[in-house]
């Protein structure tokens, strides 16, 4: 996951999350996700999963795509945002890379 993102006194109504990635080895509707938390409470919030045969296909690079997370930060004081894998095998693979995150006013 993400270091600790700053957010007090900043007023964001999205967050934007932008990246390359690679799939190996996954199998048709094996997944990938994006989570976020606020606030270090314990508990991750699923913003968006891409599954494999429906969003992307193996051996290809994807870049700059794009996840939002609608959220007004008014009164956060961190978020922290996680890749998980959900898939079958350790042989299943998805590479990340050139990952961007950006509050929008």
């Amino acid at each position: 996951y993400s270091d600790e993102l700053r957010l007090t006194g900043k007023s964001y109504s999205e967050i934007n999350v932008i990246f390359s990635f690679y799939g190996n080895s996954m199998e048709s509707f094996e997944e990938f996700c994006i989570d976020y938390m606020i606030n270090n409470v314990e508990s991750w919030l699923e913003v968006k999963c891409f599954a494999s045969g429906r969003d992307f296909v193996n051996g290809q690079w994807y870049d700059g795509v794009m996840s939002s997370i609608n959220l007004n930060t008014d009164g956060i004081d961190s978020m922290r945002v996680r890749f998980r894998c959900d898939a079958n095998s350790i042989q299943d693979d998805i590479l990340i890379d050139q990952v961007k995150i950006v509050g929008l006013e």
